[in-house]
């Protein structure tokens, strides 16, 4: 098991899923580098509700732009080398700046009295040249991060590269842990409305659920929610689908976000089983969510859509952590498999979970609506869940993998010898 999955520049948001509210921000950078990587932080999936105006130029351009026009709520600005230049400028810049106006400045000078100097400005942070895309995302996140706000959730979506990989009982699973081993508050919504099995695997019977909330999203609120969902376990809550041929239609996009807003303010962790689709509204969930986990099995169908999937994501998402491979039904029996080394090679990294093919455990726990740890909770499947709730939950490696590690220790190999001699 590896939790490897950094994107390929190496440098990812830290911020979440704190969103970044509905402003304009405008920018006048002389270094074409800063205004490309402001370019870049604006597409982020985070700034989607921004506005933005990126123009070559400095704070004496800005300062003459805005002597006859309203500002934005976000202004960032190049400075000139010399502090007094810079201060006259800014000044100049403060008194045609609206009430409210944020400004950010980006020199060169990487220096803590410099620092210093200009925030005593009363600028809202100060940015040493060059500005990486990163960067700016969570410097403008941390300007309009609200303190009094409760942390939102993270949202982790679960989707399968082609149908029957096993998606659901994965996600299914790696909620039940979250809640159960971690004891985090968790919460399963189940988006394939019309053959949804979230209810099932939980022994339910189901309901309208989160239909009701995306048919009518502006009534969403907490007391609505809390009656829409099912508490399965004390901290695992389920927003199930109907389940109905009559209840199947593609969710809108803006009623998928304003469901997401709510429930992302009552729970830590929002797991969400996508339903194997590439509607326009499937691929916005998948974007926007801050986890993704791509379940696949060892054959070349599977390979080929977790390889095109897997570069898309990354392409879409350069700021993010790359997607999380789980392989699915390892060494079932009589069936020709992909090695997994030609799998992690094909897709530049280790899956984070491996499940070995077991329909005892899988079956026994599907027909009782129980997950897999409640039947056997020693079984290696059952083990490498937990290990990728861990990931995910960012606990660090889980029992599995820690069991591996200790067994492949240079001193391995003498503790075997003793335990013989002992028996």
């Amino acid at each position: 098991m590896s939790d490897a999955a950094t994107p390929k520049g190496g440098e990812n948001v830290t911020t979440g899923s704190q969103p970044i509210p509905r402003i304009t921000l405008h920018a006048f950078m002389e270094k074409a580098v800063d205004r490309q990587n402001l370019s870049a932080a604006c597409s982020d999936r985070r700034m989607v509700r921004v506005t933005n105006e990126v123009h070559e130029g400095s704070v004496a351009n800005a300062a003459e732009h805005y002597s006859d026009q309203p500002t934005p709520n976000l202004l960032i600005v190049d400075v000139p080398q010399d502090r007094e230049k810079a201060f006259a400028y800014l000044q100049t810049l403060a008194e045609a700046c609206d009430p409210g106006t944020q400004v950010v400045v980006v020199g060169t000078l990487n220096d803590v009295g410099v620092y210093r100097d200009f925030m005593r400005q009363g600028i809202s942070e100060y940015l040493v040249s060059p500005v990486s895309s990163v960067q700016f995302i969570e410097t403008i996140a941390n300007i309009y991060a609200n303190p009094g706000a409760q942390p939102l959730g993270k949202v982790h979506c679960f989707a399968g590269v082609k149908g029957g990989v096993g998606s659901s009982t994965i996600a299914h699973n790696v909620a039940w842990h979250m809640a159960e081993t971690l004891g985090e508050s968790t919460v399963v919504l189940d988006l394939d409305l019309a053959f949804g099995t979230l209810g099932l695997n939980f022994n339910h019977d189901g309901g309208k659920g989160i239909t009701e909330a995306l048919l009518e999203p502006d009534r969403l609120d907490d007391v609505l929610l809390e009656r829409l969902l099912f508490k399965a376990y004390d901290k695992l809550a389920l927003f199930t689908a109907p389940a109905s041929l009559d209840a199947g239609f593609d969710p809108a996009p803006k009623a998928l976000e304003k469901v997401l807003d709510v429930v992302k303010a009552n729970f830590a962790h929002i797991i969400i089983d996508l339903p194997h689709s590439w509607a326009g509204w499937a691929r916005g969930v998948i974007l926007a969510s801050d986890e993704i986990v791509l379940s696949m099995t060892p054959d070349l169908t599977s390979l080929r859509n977790a390889k095109s999937l897997n570069d898309f994501l990354i392409s879409q998402r350069p700021n993010d952590v790359a997607p999380r491979i789980a392989l699915n039904m390892m060494e079932a029996p009589k069936r020709p498999e992909i090695p997994v080394k030609e799998i992690s090679d094909t897709l530049g990294a280790a899956p984070a979970a491996i499940l070995g093919y077991d329909n005892v455990l899988f079956g026994t726990a599907a027909n009782n609506g129980q997950m897999a740890s409640e039947v056997d909770a020693k079984n290696k499947n059952s083990l490498a869940l937990l290990d990728l709730a861990n990931i995910l939950a960012r606990r660090g490696l889980g029992h599995s993998a820690i069991a591996a590690a200790k067994d492949t220790s240079p001193l391995a190999p003498l503790l075997a010898l003793l335990k013989g001699l002992k028996a």
